[in-house]
């Protein structure tokens, strides 16, 4: 038990310095799993703790992209400054993202729309890879913009969806403890 809140903890530490995407999946599956029950004013403290975790897919995905276009922008320096470990480190951050991305899209669910998006992404990689080989910033500013145009779109629809849907907050009484269900 010692062991566990000890060594844990830093075992996502290390985890979210190595693998940035991943960390945030498996963070939103944390965080996905606990906050469904909590009694009395835990319910409070834990919130707060986790208000600034993210705990909805929108805000994952947003965040992908805005690392994303982060990375580019390093490799773009990295081309400019003729330093191939800059360059190559960045484009491969941004291809992992876009990897990332691809496999988190639900082809039953999204249908020609996600195959559409998945094609996006493979053909971003694909001018990744080419502007690591040749160091072309065209390539770049490529994918820079379609990165940009994708996260304009998403965030559009996010603030679309957080207008038209609130966030519904039951409360179930036990006895003398209260049991609070958060549906999001």
């Amino acid at each position: 038990m010692l062991y566990e809140r000890i060594f844990r903890p830093m075992a996502v530490i290390v985890w979210q310095a190595a693998y940035p995407v991943l960390a945030a999946c498996i963070l939103y599956e944390i965080s996905r799993e606990r906050r469904f029950i909590m009694t009395g004013g835990a319910y409070t403290a834990y919130n707060n703790s986790m208000a600034h975790m993210t705990d909805r897919n929108d805000k994952v995905l947003l965040m992908l992209y805005d690392g994303a276009l982060k990375y580019v922008r390093f490799a773009r320096i990295g081309i400019e400054e003729k330093s191939p470990k800059i360059r190559g480190e960045n484009i491969s951050k941004v291809m992992a993202i876009l990897t990332e991305l691809d496999c988190a899209l639900d082809r039953e669910i999204g249908g020609p729309l996600a195959e559409n998006l998945s094609r996006l992404y493979r053909y971003m990689m694909d001018r990744l890879t080419v502007a690591n080989m040749d160091s072309d910033a065209e390539a770049l500013d490529e994918v820079e913009r379609l990165l940009s145009e994708l996260k304009e779109g998403f965030e559009g629809a996010v603030k679309e969806k957080c207008t038209e849907m609130p966030v519904h907050l039951e409360v179930e009484k036990y006895g003398t403890q209260r049991r609070f269900c958060l549906a999001i």
